[in-house]
């Protein structure tokens, strides 16, 4: 268990995914060969009912967070919400021009405000890069507790 919660962490910090992945899916085949041993050894329902499910558990959230990752926002989406933000720009510039005011704060203030929206939903989009990024403290803290 300590070698595949070792290629979880390996895995999250990882920017090529493939070794990585390969290696932790040999780990989970590993663990369950251990397993089917330790519950043909013992015989108590209780225990193997628990230890499968913890099993199952464990193995259900690396899927999790593998698809997690994997997922991104579609690329047409993302040239919608362009799409949006350019035309906000337009009709401003036509309100303004309209009325034959400009306002260089509100205009300045909304390109900001558009320009960090895009941004952020980007950095969320990719949780291993960026300013906000997905801590992997909670692996880490249990890999020190069994060590």
């Amino acid at each position: 268990m300590r070698e595949y919660l070792k290629l979880r962490i390996i895995w999250s910090n990882s920017e090529d995914l493939s070794v990585a992945a390969a290696q932790t899916r040999a780990s989970q085949q590993q663990l369950w060969v251990d397993v089917g041993r330790v519950l043909d050894a013992t015989p108590e329902a209780a225990l193997s009912q628990s230890l499968l499910e913890g099993m199952k558990q464990s193995f259900d959230l690396a899927a999790m967070r593998t698809s997690s990752r994997a997922a991104r926002i579609p690329d047409r989406v993302f040239q919608v919400l362009i799409l949006y933000a350019a035309l906000s720009m337009v009709m401003l510039g036509y309100v303004l021009a309209y009325k034959n005011r400009r306002h260089y704060v509100a205009t300045a203030i909304l390109v900001l405000l558009v320009t960090i929206s895009l941004t952020i939903i980007l950095d969320l989009d990719r949780p291993r890069d960026g300013a906000i990024q997905v801590s992997q403290e909670a692996l880490e803290d249990l890999w020190r507790l069994l060590n």
